[in-house]
């Protein structure tokens, strides 16, 4: 007598590849600020019937702060596309891609990795030319800010925005001190800096930009005969 039995076997002793690649690698100077928003694209290689979706998302770590440090919420699974499988010339060179969507302004540590079903683990992630793949930051919003002048004889008046005109209706017999606020939710104030003006019209923002000779702001007091308009530039 003799018995036969038919066993199949699915043999995987291949790593899957992980690879990241970024829409938008325009930081601010290579200080890892971005003022637009990014999408990252993330392509696993791995045979398809050893790769599960939802293993895959759960893989891929997702932190978001501002300025201060406390978490900003996000919905990681709002924000992470499903993966779309296209198969290779062989099984092992299916790729599954998904892309992450970093629409909200935060300051993001991101990190990934991803176990087959066989038990192989990736090894380093392929960044290609990505500039800060891990963490970066997504900051849209112009910082906001104000400036306050108080006169000796105890007049205050508050500005918020750029002027369209100038009327020069505040003035003291003394002196002025003028003092401001600036504030950034999700990066934080990188510099706070004035232009003292002469001139009996308003300065455009397209003039602004061409100043070059502002000066760090800490807070004026004008005692001498004067007739001016002191502009502050808030960056994050």
């Amino acid at each position: 007598n003799q018995w036969t039995e038919e066993i199949s076997l699915d043999i995987d002793i291949t790593k899957p590849t992980i690879e990241i690649s970024y829409n938008n690698n325009s930081d601010n100077g290579g200080n890892g600020y971005f003022a637009n928003t990014r999408t990252a694209t993330i392509a696993i290689t791995e045979r398809t019937n050893h790769f599960n979706n939802e293993d895959a998302k759960a893989g891929i770590s997702i932190v978001a702060t501002d300025a201060k440090g406390n978490r900003v919420n996000i919905d990681k699974n709002a924000i992470i596309s499903d993966f779309v499988t296209t198969e290779g010339d062989t099984p092992d060179k299916a790729v599954h891609k998904a892309t992450i969507a970093y629409t909200t302004d935060a300051n993001y540590t991101f990190g990934i990795e991803y176990t087959d079903r066989a038990g192989n683990k990736n090894e380093v992630v392929d960044t290609k030319d990505s500039v800060e793949p891990f963490t970066f930051t997504v900051d849209t919003v112009k910082p906001t800010g104000s400036v306050m002048a108080v006169s000796k004889e105890g007049r205050e008046k508050i500005w918020d925005k750029l002027a369209g005109s100038l009327t020069f209706g505040f003035y003291s017999g003394k002196s002025i001190a003028i003092t401001g606020t600036s504030d950034d939710v999700t990066s934080g104030v990188a510099s706070v800096k004035y232009y003292k003006s002469d001139r009996t019209t308003a300065l455009t923002e397209e003039q602004l930009n061409k100043i070059t000779d502002w000066k760090t702001f800490d807070g004026l007091n004008i005692s001498s005969d004067d007739k001016f308009c002191i502009y502050v530039r808030i960056t994050d």
